[in-house]
């Protein structure tokens, strides 16, 4: 049973859909216009209904007009886009990340480095 098969009736979630290779690229077009999959082996193509969101974190339009990806996926995929800030920028931890561990297990990391100075919270840095 394939991916697409799996999640027949659900959704999937593709992630770093820049990095696809361009033959890849034309049998997902082909799968979000049709709404079908061929199983391997299988005379017959196959209804599947299935959600697709995808993410990356590549300049989409770019590699478009670029030619690295096709321009009627990208259609087809950026129906509902969604851009979410950097977590981390030069170096810094953004505030809306959290902690990177919750407060008890911080404690419980660091206890044994307290006596050689390492303060539990760290100097900020990730």
């Amino acid at each position: 049973m394939g991916v697409f098969e799996a999640a027949n009736n659900g959704t999937i979630f593709l992630d770093e859909i820049g990095d696809i290779e361009f033959g890849f690229q034309l049998k997902l077009l082909r799968f979000l216009q049709e709404r079908e999959i061929r199983p391997l082996g299988s005379p017959r193509a196959k209804k599947v209904d299935v959600r697709v969101v995808a993410a990356t974190n590549r300049d989409m339009q770019k590699m478009v007009d670029e030619q690295k990806f096709r321009e009627d996926l990208w259609y087809r995929l950026n129906t509902v886009r969604i851009s979410v800030p950097a977590f981390v920028r030069e170096g810094e931890r953004h505030p809306a990340a959290g902690p990177l561990f919750p407060e008890p297990l911080q404690r419980a990391l660091f206890a044994r480095y307290q006596a050689d100075g390492i303060r539990p919270e760290g100097d900020g840095r990730v």
